[in-house]
């Protein structure tokens, strides 16, 4: 089992690891797709709201299969909810290295159970950076200021 950040979905608890580098490589596409999406879906209502769940949970999918092989995609979709799928994108993305940690926030290793929902989160792939939140349910800017 790779080690991880444990995640409770649904009556059990799941280690969420990090995506292995063939696994980054081969979602690169998935988390530009998903950069371009988060700034065009303004709200849950917006029809291209399930196309960013549809490029959100395969990158948690992967992630997961590491470690619990049998778990199928379309059983995450049962698992997760809008929550719990923003927490393990987070630790996902944190723990491959794909979103930079800022000062005084928890590293993946050290960080609680209950993180709280993904806000304004930039990863870095290369040359290329894309950020890992979706957008607020009540339709406002999901962007803070330090």
């Amino acid at each position: 089992m790779f080690s991880g950040v444990p995640m409770q979905l649904g009556d059990e608890e799941y280690i969420v690891p990090a995506l292995s580098l063939s696994q980054v490589k081969a979602l690169r596409a998935s988390f530009s797709a998903m950069e371009k999406l988060r700034g065009e879906v303004q709200s849950l209502a917006d029809e291209k709201f399930a196309d960013l769940l549809d490029l959100t949970v395969p990158i948690i999918h992967a992630a997961l299969a590491r470690n619990y092989p049998t778990l199928d995609s379309a059983s995450l979709y049962d698992l997760l909810d809008l929550d719990t799928m923003n927490q393990c994108l987070e630790i996902v993305l944190s723990a491959s290295g794909l979103k930079r940690v800022r000062k005084g926030e928890p590293t993946p290793a050290s960080a609680p159970v209950a993180i709280p929902a993904v806000a304004s989160t930039t990863i870095s792939s290369g040359s290329t950076s894309t950020a890992s939140s979706l957008p607020p349910l009540d339709g406002t800017s999901n962007t803070s200021t330090p």
